[in-house]
């Protein structure tokens, strides 16, 4: 039964969504008859659609409409309608310290706009753009409603300005072109191309040259300027600088932060392998050294979850980070409401994510980022009028955005039938050279395609299709262009866009297509280890153990040095009580690497899981000893304390102090894993079972119910 307190969306069987309301204000409109009962309703944020008259806090005020009809109010129905916008509320967000950007973040965003304002075209309409926002803010969505009546729409004068201004860019090159036709008959005249294999992420290695504060600064000012103009290519190059400058200052937390939100940024355009991960996870390490506790070092937890595929972990981790600030300087609000935004759209819930996009965009206003989640959002929910107005405003910012471009021609296109105009749109921004988001450019990219079949131009038809075939082997519709225009269906990087199509799966919980991409990827190329790895994990979801075992197999075979596959292989016999070959394996990848602490975490598990408690405690202490913010460690070392405590026999004093340390050992874990993570289900059991082992069974399951 939900609280008063709790908010309540209302979808009419036009599909269009009301609210938030209060319990009281819907069981007001319900007995004033704007509320039948023919509507579905959800809790807001996170609920699930279900008819109205199955709400069981609605059953009295339904009957009271039945037995009491009365007339409906148009005027006060639309009244309150208008007065409703979909919203983040006031549990969605962490206060006092609101996720304001700190004052070093302030400056770095001022000489940014400094920077812009020596840039004629742009300083009136930005200022124009900031000023109107800030009148606006809360009613953004109305005024996004309103922009279409205002005729917020792109001047020919402006396209032509574009078109000139790429035409122009191209001159340099024209001689090279014209050496080069081979060349140029390939890559075609635009700017349009497929990404390349994948980006590798870049980690900061130990004993760099210390930096000054100042350089330091300027290297977070750079990176921030990139992540203000959205253009991956560009985050992807000071990402690098960044890292080279946290090797002279390994202590900088915000620096550090600021890599890991590049990382996540980056993560869809990688090739995803163990080494991309490891970059992460070493950020993620350096964090937690300086500060295990911090926001900084658990947005870095967050990424790293996100990037190992444990969705639910990191959506825990990062709302407990929304809900409970504890630096007095936070400067990675907006990213972390990003972040909760893109998990909620790979769920389709694309009316929270529209909202949680909105709260990035409130807090950083120039951020074209945050901007184009929400104007996606509001595009895939069929909201044409409120999309175009917020591509336009992302235009208005940076009449070079590609994403913008492309959005406005998918409105214009799909929304409102103008071919013309969706065709100029479509042709400017296939000039500009950006990594935009993957779906959504596939799908401007087969827009663009079909419009252009329509208008009779095939070769232009054919190479626009060919570079969204790139992308994504995968696409049906892509292919059935390409074939049919006389093009190759011939992809360079097959292999690459079949893992991350794999992973996609892999996400969603889908991991029957996610293990089948996986191994197709596998056998166009043998010798990709990463292939096979992922190809054992889904096995395995699919309680396909012997197999998942021989896939892990084959990407050690792939690759002998590829430590996570030996450790994953290990722990899968290890569950199938094989013990002799887990240790086999783990001897075998320990000569090369004695001190890996996921190494010696993996030896831990499988002494503990053939019951050697001691051997179990010897090797997570080593462990714990090169890494002592891994929750999943302290976990299981207070687990083989609580067991050694519990049976050690007590009859002289030496073991009664064995006894009372291990007690005492597993309480400092299982303490330090709940401060860590207190959102992870393992570390709150653990926990309770020392609470147990302590004071008996009633006081562990007494802590359990009060979680």
């Amino acid at each position: 039964m939900k609280n008063s307190a709790t908010q309540w969306v209302i979808k009419l069987q036009t599909d269009q969504v009301k609210g938030p309301y209060s319990t009281e204000a819907v069981t007001k409109m319900i007995t004033n008859g704007i509320f039948s009962g023919i509507e579905e309703i959800s809790a807001y944020p996170e609920g699930e659609w279900q008819a109205l008259t199955k709400q069981p806090e609605f059953y009295e005020a339904l009957l009271e409409s039945l037995e009491n009809p009365i007339d409906v109010d148009n005027k006060k129905s639309q009244k309150m309608e208008a007065e409703t916008v979909v919203r983040i509320t006031k549990k969605d967000s962490f206060e006092p310290t609101s996720p304001q950007l700190n004052d070093d973040i302030k400056k770095l965003l001022e000489d940014g706009r400094e920077v812009q304002r020596k840039a004629p075209p742009k300083q009136s309409k930005q200022a124009e753009l900031y000023s109107l926002a800030k009148q606006n803010q809360a009613l953004a969505t109305q005024a996004m409603m309103q922009a279409r009546d205002k005729n917020l729409t792109i001047n020919l004068s402006d396209i032509k300005s574009v078109q000139n201004k790429e035409i122009k860019r191209f001159i340099p090159f024209i001689l090279i072109i014209l050496t080069l036709v081979a060349a140029a008959l390939y890559l075609g005249l635009s700017g349009e191309s497929a990404r390349p294999l994948g980006w590798t992420l870049t980690a900061p290695q130990k004993n760099g040259t210390p930096l000054t504060e100042n350089e330091i600064k300027e290297k977070k000012r750079k990176i921030v300027r990139a992540f203000q103009s959205g253009q991956m290519d560009l985050i992807l190059q000071e990402h690098r600088n960044l890292a080279k400058a946290i090797e002279g200052a390994p202590k900088d937390l915000e620096a550090m932060g600021l890599l890991c939100v590049a990382y996540e940024l980056l993560w869809p355009f990688t090739k995803q392998t163990v080494q991309d991960l490891k970059s992460i996870s070493i950020v993620t390490q350096w964090s937690r050294a300086v500060n295990p506790i911090s926001n900084y070092s658990d947005s870095c937890q967050v990424v790293y979850l996100i990037a190992k595929g444990q969705g639910r972990e990191a959506r825990s981790l990062l709302e407990r980070t929304l809900d409970h600030p504890v630096d007095d300087h936070f400067s990675l609000g907006p990213f972390l409401y990003l972040m909760k935004g893109e998990m909620l759209e790979l769920e389709h819930n694309y009316i929270n994510s529209a909202a949680y996009y909105e709260q990035a965009s409130r807090l950083w206003p120039q951020w074209l980022t945050a901007r184009f989640g929400q104007a996606r959002m509001i595009y895939k929910q069929g909201k044409f009028n409120e999309a175009l107005g917020a591509f336009q405003e992302m235009f208005n910012l940076d009449k070079d955005s590609k994403a913008a471009l492309y959005g406005l021609a998918l409105v214009e296109q799909k929304g409102f039938k103008n071919q013309d105009k969706a065709y100029n749109l479509f042709s400017t921004g296939y000039k500009i050279k950006q990594t935009l988001q993957k779906d959504f450019h596939i799908e401007a990219l087969l827009t663009y395609a079909q419009l252009l079949i329509d208008k009779g131009e095939s070769a232009k038809a054919l190479e626009v299709a060919q570079v969204g075939y790139q992308l994504n082997p995968s696409h049906r519709g892509l292919k059935e262009i390409v074939l049919s225009l006389g093009g190759n269906d011939r992809v360079d990087n097959i292999q690459s866009e079949i893992i991350l199509l794999g992973d996609h799966f892999a996400r969603s919980g889908d991991h029957l297509a996610a293990q089948a991409q996986y191994k197709a990827a596998f056998d166009l190329d043998p010798k990709n280890a990463n292939a096979a790895y992922k190809a054992a994990k889904s096995l395995w979801q699919l309680n396909q153990t012997r197999e998942a075992i021989v896939w892990t197999e084959k990407a050690l075979k792939a690759d002998p040095q590829m430590v996570s596959a030996a450790i994953l292989k290990a722990d899968y016999e290890s569950q199938k009580y094989n013990f002799i070959e887990a240790a086999k394996t783990l001897q075998e990848v320990s000569r090369r690497n004695p001190q890996n602490h996921e190494i010696l975490k993996g030896q831990a598990l499988l002494e503990f899981r053939k019951n050697n408690i001691t051997g179990a405690i010897q090797y997570g202490e080593r462990a714990v000893k090169i890494y002592d913010a891994d929750v999943e460690l302290l976990s299981l070392l207070a687990q083989a304390h609580i067991l050694f405590y519990l049976n050690s026999p007590a009859t002289k004093k030496e073991a009664i102090d064995k006894r009372t340390a291990s007690l005492d050992a597993a309480q400092a874990y299982a303490g330090k894993a709940i401060d860590l993570e207190p959102s992870w289900p393992e570390a709150q059991i653990t926990y309770a079972k020392f609470l147990a082992a302590k004071d008996g069974p009633v006081r562990g399951e007494r802590y359990l119910k009060e979680l």
